[in-house]
């Protein structure tokens, strides 16, 4: 019998299983086959065992992969807003990446003389992106390079624009390690003094819409607070210079704010593989939803037949049994939960369909929660 007919495939009923289970059942198939009586050699048994190996390492890979792609890809989640609230069930603690930024990219007051005339810092324009510049009072004359006569990367010369979108770029001739900067000019000529900005409202900002104009905003001077569950504030964290900041998962529930008013907060965090809710809200109270931003149901039932994306939460319970209902078409389908073991550890029964990854043993004084896929189960407590 050849090796990939003495199992079945926990993902897909396809022939094939998990790295460690191929590899132990292999190993087994080894020694039996050591004692056939029908393998007149030695040289036999070599050929059949490297042949056997070589089967199941394939398998392994395949396996491996499928462990990397389908769960590292899909549990990463990101939102933004002036205030942001994220519920995240996981009891894995994880950092949480943000960037805290102004609307307005433009530093009136962050400037040099360089060639003779005003340079504005632009160091936070990116390469490749898309910005637009607006004023409440036309400008003449634009441009980016590193000298006000220098080979031009962006320019607007010669008719007077209260609105100018570009593609942030660097001029071949200009190399990497060279500062750019914005020159600007009211009519033909580029500005000498700060004096003559007097009364400009100059917005920059990235993408191709234009908005109402506010004023730039140092972020290095912003506290961010982060709260717990109930509000309270538990610690504050300041902004590296180019508003970035990590910061860590403390509490299934999170508020992240700041003490200053327009500052945009974008948080990009790690889902971790047993993390399966999330609800992030702005200030404006918008829902922004994420790949498993499923409802909440709060269960106290210990028999329950479970929706597909939907997450059922138990208390502290001594038994549940789950019957699954069934998918809806077209979509991929997650039944998930979690639930508190105490003392007495909790008594899971689950259909007989389900395979899971890894023993499913249940103990005392944790709390877990799972997630079942096309049959496949995961579950981890912590």
């Amino acid at each position: 019998m050849a090796l990939k007919n003495i199992w079945k495939d926990k993902v897909d009923d396809v022939d094939d299983v998990m790295a460690e289970d191929i590899n132990a059942i292999a190993q087994s198939v080894i020694e039996l086959e050591e004692e056939f009586e029908d393998l007149p050699t030695n040289e036999d048994i070599e050929k059949r065992n490297e042949a056997v190996l070589k089967e199941a390492k394939a398998y392994a890979d395949k396996n491996m992969l499928f462990g990397k792609n389908n769960f590292a890809n899909a549990l990463k989640a990101t939102a933004s807003g002036e205030i942001i609230r994220v519920d995240d069930v996981s009891p894995i603690e994880h950092t949480v990446k943000a960037i805290v930024s102004g609307k307005n990219l433009f530093n009136i007051n962050n400037y040099k003389t360089v060639g003779g005339k005003l340079a504005f810092d632009i160091s936070r324009l990116e390469i490749g992106e898309k910005y637009t510049l607006s004023s409440n009072i036309a400008l003449g004359n634009i441009k980016i390079s590193n000298q006000p006569n220098g080979y031009n990367s962006v320019t607007n010369y010669g008719v007077a624009k209260d609105v100018f979108t570009f593609t942030m770029s660097r001029n071949s001739n200009i190399s990497e390690s060279t500062a750019q900067y914005l020159f600007l000019g009211i009519d033909s000529d580029f500005i000498t003094d700060i004096s003559q900005l007097e009364g400009f409202e100059i917005l920059i900002e990235k993408g191709d819409a234009v908005t109402e104009y506010e004023p730039y905003i140092d972020i290095a001077s912003v506290t961010v607070t982060v709260q717990d569950g109930n509000g309270v504030d538990v610690t504050t964290y300041r902004p590296n210079a180019d508003g970035t900041l990590e910061i860590d998962s403390f509490s299934p529930t999170m508020t992240i704010l700041t003490d200053t008013e327009r500052v945009n907060i974008h948080i990009e965090y790690n889902q971790d593989i047993n993390a399966f809710v999330k609800d992030v809200e702005n200030s404006g109270g918008e829902s922004l939803q994420t790949e498993r931003n499923y409802p909440l149901i709060e269960v106290n039932e210990p028999i329950i037949s479970m929706q597909p994306n939907t997450f059922y939460k138990w208390q502290e319970v001594l038994e549940i049994e789950i019957t699954l209902l069934p998918e809806a078409e077209g979509i991929v389908n997650e039944y998930c939960g979690e639930f508190i073991s105490g003392e007495t550890a909790t008594s899971l029964i689950c259909p007989s369909a389900i395979n899971w990854v890894g023993d499913l043993v249940i103990e005392s004084n944790k709390k877990y929660q799972f997630s079942i896929i096309n049959n496949v189960g995961v579950i981890i407590g912590a």
